[in-house]
């Protein structure tokens, strides 16, 4: 699946290239780990937040995610 989330999101594009690369890596977490929700995925508190922190940023937005599909 690592190889599939490079591919499937390598030009995903929230106009700030570490939100990009955060995305990946908490895709790869999730992917490792699908019946977790968010704090049973991570291993500790500052990943937990951080995984917050992405998606309550304005510059994630679904229509962005979803984009890389089309």
């Amino acid at each position: 699946y690592k190889v599939w989330i490079e591919t499937e999101f390598s030009h995903i594009n929230f106009d700030d290239i570490r939100l990009s690369k955060r995305f990946r890596t908490i895709l790869k977490v999730f992917m490792g780990k699908a019946q977790e929700n968010i704090s049973g995925a991570f291993e500790n508190w500052s990943e937990v937040k951080a995984c917050y922190r992405f998606f309550s940023n304005l510059k994630v937005t679904w229509s962005k995610i979803l984009q890389s599909h089309k």
